[in-house]
């Protein structure tokens, strides 16, 4: 289920979005952030508030090298890869990797 930061009448972007509704998305469903996803701290922050995932369009499409802002990007939200399993932002107690 995607949380959109940016106001689709006014197109401004309330980075502060996702943290308020990440509660409403239902147990079970992927919780995604959208827009203002702008690099890895981002990222970062996003996924220690619970998003499983992020949609990032602007600041990869204006990057001067696209392939590296997807790759630091996708290392963001890959801190934890192999300490096991993480389920809306937190790690499951008892997960085996």
């Amino acid at each position: 289920m995607g949380v959109n930061a940016r106001d689709l009448a006014t197109l401004t972007v309330d980075v502060e979005r996702f943290a308020a509704l990440r509660d409403a998305v239902p147990p079970g469903a992927l919780a995604v952030a959208e827009s203002g996803v702008r690099d890895a701290a981002d990222v970062a922050r996003l996924a220690d508030l619970g998003a499983d995932a992020v949609l990032v369009g602007e600041s990869v499409a204006t990057a001067a090298d696209p392939a590296a802002a997807v790759g630091a990007l996708v290392a963001a939200g890959r801190r934890d890869v192999g300490a096991g399993p993480v389920t809306a932002g937190r790690r499951d107690a008892g997960a085996s990797p």
